[in-house]
């Protein structure tokens, strides 16, 4: 798969936007389940794609927050598949929540069909969406 069927692929099911990296962008907007926008950015690179996201919601985060939060991402890791959930901290300090998912398209042995990625990406989409509801929530389920 390349990267121009990559985006004909989402293009066709995702309202997208492509950001300076070359990366795809998919915005799930603020509803009553959870307060806050959730993006999502969908990388091609080599044989593998990573779809990752993240909230305004759990951005920017005190160190007591995210240590508020650690139990709540462990019990997600520990009683999801995926996508997997994790503190990152940045250079100021600030801690954040993200999520990921990687998945390989091809290589020597399998070449994985579109309709494989689509899934692939919608699935993950949702669960990160799913993610970040539970966390607003303050339990996993």
């Amino acid at each position: 798969m390349t990267i121009t069927e990559l985006q004909d692929l989402l293009m066709s099911h995702f309202s997208i936007r492509k950001d300076d990296d070359g990366d795809f962008r998919i915005a799930l907007s603020a509803d009553d389940d959870y307060p806050h926008d959730v993006i999502c950015f969908v990388r091609m690179r080599d044989s593998l794609i990573r779809i990752f996201c993240m909230s305004g919601g759990y951005y920017d985060l005190s160190g007591s927050d995210a240590a508020h939060l650690q139990p709540l991402i462990n019990d997600w890791n520990y009683n999801k598949y995926w996508p997997k959930a994790y503190l990152a901290q940045s250079n100021d300090g600030s801690w954040r929540v993200e999520a990921e998912s990687v998945i390989i398209v091809d290589d020597d042995k399998n070449i994985v069909s579109d309709s494989a990625v689509l899934e692939f990406v919608k699935r993950n989409v949702s669960g990160m969406w799913h993610l970040f509801v539970n966390l607003h929530k303050g339990k996993i389920e």
